[in-house]
């Protein structure tokens, strides 16, 4: 039940209450004034020493003493008698185990593989040769080496002899003596004496000699694949050329090697999975424009180590200067390459767009662990260096990042792609020293990056 409560005039600081037990309201003295909240309450001063407030909101009385509002009420009730402790729950049963499942069913077993066969064919030239079928599918034709062309006949010459009759002996004499090529094909035996032979004695051979001779790429090879590719070597050779002797290039596939025909310089290679790649950073130099490459720091030596850093539009070939699917590629233009792109890589390469990367990146393990197993063994910071399980060799080149911020060498190494994501953005491989992954992401066009060449 609610109590009436008067609040009669304070004669000290403290003031009196007077209640009785059955009315719902408050009254006041004239002494008490009443506001909403504490908030409400005005200054505690001088001006306002022993005043006495009624805060609604909490059905309280304060009072102004020594310049603080101090509650009036009655003191604290003593505290209740704790409660007794609840009792223990019963532990549950364990479950029983449940039984094995039934052993599953042995695969079928796998479909026998297609054979190869090997043909006769003849081309329209009469050049004999071996079609070589797989299954249902024609892979290529080894075609015979055409027969090198007979050389010219040589000039007849003359040297003085001492003797004043040649001999017309079938055996050459060691005296110093003349004769014509046609004198000396017919002779079966040759002396020790110094003679000459026309180019024709020499081709009726069916075997070449060691001198130095001059050969065409169908010559040197008794048989070859017809491919865009010439032989640069004879058939025992593991070295194949594409392209021609300035602009070409020649990759070895046994001794891991691709030279740039452009500028000479050899670089190492490695086959990972299907794919074949460059295992060190291309170091063409592309100057076109705004298209351009440098050695990071402008020193020679980090050119060495990492590679050229390109412009996308450099790495893209964006003046066509080799062909023409990454031609107009570069800052603030969409072109969308749909074909595979060479850029400013060697003929018979190409730049990688992002799903060849990621392709490498299935080959290795997956993109979680790829950064450890493809990073160098050396170079990076903080002990971030990789495995190098594979050979890729991935150095931490540093680059630019947007149009000014540069991640230093050792901290990250970022590699080109073909694969354009926004107007003003293309994908990189990204790799970190203080991660363990490799991941495909998208950076600004006018960022720099290394560039790393696919075989086609």
């Amino acid at each position: 039940m609610l109590k009436k409560c008067v609040l009669l005039a304070p004669l000290s600081v403290f003031g009196l209450f007077a209640c009785s037990d059955d009315v719902t309201y408050v009254t006041y003295d004239n002494s008490v004034k009443p506001v909403e909240t504490m908030e409400a309450l005005p200054n505690c001063n001088d001006a306002s020493e022993g005043r006495m407030y009624y805060i609604a909101d909490s059905s309280a009385v304060y009072y102004c003493y020594s310049g603080e509002w101090m509650p009036i009420g009655g003191k604290d009730g003593a505290d209740g008698k704790d409660g007794t402790n609840g009792k223990d729950g019963v532990d549950g049963k364990d479950g029983a185990n449940g039984k094995d499942g039934a052993d599953g069913k042995d695969g079928s077993d796998g479909k026998d593989g297609s054979s190869c066969t090997a043909s006769d064919t003849t081309d329209t030239d009469g050049l004999a040769g071996y079609n070589i079928d797989c299954g249902d599918k024609r892979i290529g034709t080894i075609w015979n080496g055409k027969d090198g062309k007979d050389g010219s006949d040589g000039k007849d010459f003359v040297i003085e002899s001492s003797s004043s009759e040649l001999s017309s002996s079938s055996e050459e004499s060691s005296s110093s003596e003349s004769y014509s090529s046609s004198e000396q094909s017919s002779s079966s035996e040759q002396s020790s004496s110094s003679e000459s032979y026309s180019s024709s004695e020499q081709s009726s051979s069916s075997e070449q000699s060691s001198s130095s001779e001059s050969y065409s790429s169908s010559e040197l090879s008794s048989s070859s694949f017809k491919s865009s590719s010439s032989v640069a070597s004879s058939s025992s050779t593991t070295a194949v050329q594409t392209g021609d002797n300035t602009t070409g290039s020649i990759y070895d596939y046994k001794a891991n090697t691709l030279k740039d025909l452009r500028d000479g310089i050899v670089y190492k290679t490695v086959v990972i999975g299907s794919q074949t790649w460059m295992a060190e950073g291309l170091r063409y130099s592309y100057s076109k424009g705004s298209a351009t490459s440098w050695c990071y720091g402008s020193k020679d030596e980090n050119c060495l180590k990492y590679g050229r850093h390109y412009t996308w539009s450099a790495a893209m070939d964006s003046a066509g200067l080799f062909s023409t699917a990454g031609k107009g590629c570069g800052l603030a233009k969409l072109c969308n390459p749909v074909e595979r792109v060479r850029g400013a890589c060697p003929a018979g390469w190409h730049l990688p767009n992002s799903g060849e990367w990621n392709t490498l990146l299935s080959a290795v393990g997956g993109a979680s662990t790829a950064g450890t197993k493809l990073k160098s063994t050396s170079g990076w910071s903080s002990n971030g260096n990789g495995s190098d399980s594979y050979g890729f060799s991935v150095m931490p080149n540093g680059n630019k990042s947007g149009d000014s911020y540069y991640y230093t060498p050792g901290m990250a190494s970022s590699i080109w792609s073909s694969t354009e994501t926004e107007l003003s953005y293309a994908a990189i491989m990204g790799m970190y020293y203080s991660d363990s992954n490799a991941k495909i992401q998208k950076v600004r066009k006018s960022s720099d990056a290394v560039v790393r060449c696919l075989k086609d």
